[in-house]
Parts: C-alpha cells; sequence; structure tokens
C-alpha cells in the first residue's frame, strides 16, 4: 500500500511522517527525511536524514558551490546525497525485516527524473509498503508519473 503525506509548504509534513515512524518503527519501517537546517531563524538548507540509524548526508543549500550544483527553486543540491539515498533504499528494499519504508519528499526534481526518484521508483516497485510525503502541489503530477492508483491521502492540513 501506498500512504502519501500531504500538504502545503511549512505545513507539517514531516513532522506528521516522524510521527508515524515512531508508531511504526517497531514494525520494520526505515527511510529517509529531509530535515531544515538553520542558523539561529535562518534557513541554510537541509539534511537527508536515514530513521533507523541517525545518519546523515547535507542534501541543500542556498548558494551554488561545486558539490551543491543541481538547482531547483532557490536550493542547490548535492547529487551524492541522491546516490546515498538510492543506496539506503536499495538496503532496505533488499532487507526482510523491513515492513515499510518512508520517503520525504518527492516533488519538482522528481518529476524531471532526478532526486529521489531512482530510490522512490524502487521503494513503489519492492513490494513493501511506502509513506511518501508529496507537496499539495506536486500531488496529481506524481500519481499520475508514477502511475499510483491506489494510495491512501494524509492531508496535514485537514489533520489540523
Amino acid at each position: 500500500m501506498v500512504w502519501i503525506v500531504t500538504g502545503g509548504i511549512d505545513k507539517g509534513k514531516t513532522a506528521r511522517v516522524l510521527v508515524l515512524w515512531d508508531d511504526l518503527k517497531d514494525l520494520g519501517y526505515d527511510g529517509i527525511v529531509s530535515l531544515k537546517v538553520f542558523v539561529g531563524d535562518e534557513l541554510m538548507g537541509y539534511t537527508l536524514k536515514r530513521l533507523s540509524d541517525g545518519t546523515e548526508r547535507m542534501l541543500a543549500v542556498k548558494e551554488e558551490s561545486k558539490v551543491f550544483r543541481l538547482q531547483s527553486g532557490n536550493l542547490f543540491f548535492d547529487p551524492d546525497a541522491f546516490e546515498w539515498a538510492d543506496e539506503v533504499i536499495d538496503e532496505i528494499c533488499r532487507d526482510p525485516r523491513c515492513e515499510g519504508i518512508i520517503i520525504d519528499e518527492i516533488g519538482p526534481l522528481e518529476l524531471r527524473g532526478m532526486g529521489l526518484y531512482d530510490a522512490f521508483t524502487e521503494a513503489l516497485l519492492c513490494g513493501k509498503d511506502v509513506i511518501a510525503v508529496v507537496r499539495k502541489s506536486s500531488l496529481e503530477d506524481v500519481l499520475e508519473n508514477f502511475e499510483i492508483e491506489e494510495f491512501v491521502l494524509m492531508d496535514v492540513e485537514e489533520e489540523q
């Protein structure tokens, strides 16, 4: 089954997924979440964090560099972080003890075949439950492009 956590920007999608994971981790769920990085009150970027062991990779920053060269909106992403995420999801898919996979977030990059596209595709195909975070503005395109016909929708804005 595919579970989609949706909502607008800064509406609590990742926070909702972290609550879900806390309830599901003993059932063998694992995955990756995107967490904001602040310096004071200023958003500096995002990290990708594996839920089961807490390992992290810097994912995106606000300024282009030799490492962070893939741009989407006002952020620059590190392609190596996405490769790491692919490896994590592949490992989770092959783990017979794992019942489900959490992926945060599927959006514009993935709709262009980049970012977490490969990881999300593999998660959908490996036969485990998938909980995916999808921004409301990308929801219809994600459902269509990834051919997701059966799913449960959790709208964080309706839960508030």
